[in-house]
């Protein structure tokens, strides 16, 4: 199986995939597993039969959401959980960076950066590539700066 990588800024050795979740209540199974210490359980749509998980409340985690935490993301940021080092995984707006996202990068706020309607995202900080960013142009427009 192979997938294009589309998002060049990942990390390297990391593979992308996009998933449509619906947060849509009439799609959603509920199960009557009562697991869920501060969660609440749900039936996969793919297979119902076969397992179940936890969608655990804001500041819990853990298998059956028995973990409580306090996210250590900016407020303008997704905390998707803890690491194996307790500290939070947070997934950063456009133009933030940090593990907490709570680093700015000013470049991107000068003006006239970019021509044409141009947007600036950043690599991971630990990229090889000669630029720390890359410039997404709109339809029709090429290059670093667009």
């Amino acid at each position: 199986l192979f997938l294009p990588i589309k998002f060049p800024f990942l990390p390297v050795e990391r593979i992308s995939v996009k998933l449509n979740l619906s947060n849509e209540n009439n799609i959603i199974q509920y199960c009557n597993n009562n697991q869920c210490i501060n969660g609440q359980c749900i039936q996969y749509l793919i297979n119902p039969n076969q397992r179940n998980f936890c969608r655990c409340k804001s500041g819990w985690t853990g298998e059956y959401c028995y973990i409580s935490y306090v996210s250590t993301c900016s407020f303008d940021s997704l905390c998707v959980g803890i690491g194996s080092n307790n500290r939070s995984m947070c997934i950063c707006p456009i133009n933030k960076f940090g593990s907490q996202c709570l680093l700015t990068n000013n470049i991107c706020q000068r003006k006239n950066q970019y021509q044409n309607n141009g947007t600036r995202l950043s690599y991971d900080e630990f990229n090889i590539y000669p630029y720390s960013y890359i410039c997404v142009c709109p339809k029709g427009f090429t290059g670093n700066r667009c």
